[in-house]
């Protein structure tokens, strides 16, 4: 399992899930440490609605991520 910590401190809304992992909101405001497996996740912001941003933890516990969902 990587950790992996998600800063949404500067977004207007903070709270996320993160699909594959848990449906409970997290508080990205506070900078949250996140034990995940190797695979595909989405970042919601709405619980239920498709991921707006998805990442990839590797084998290695590195993070990829396509730049083009940045912006």
């Amino acid at each position: 399992m990587a950790e992996i910590r998600i800063d949404s401190s500067g977004l207007t809304f903070t709270k996320f899930s993160v699909s594959g992992h848990s449906p409970d909101l997290v508080d990205g405001a506070g900078v949250p440490v996140l034990a995940l497996a190797p695979g595909v996740y989405g970042i919601e912001q709405v619980p239920g609605r498709p991921a707006r941003f998805e990442f990839q933890v590797t084998q290695e516990g590195i993070v990829a991520y396509d730049a083009a969902q940045v912006g």
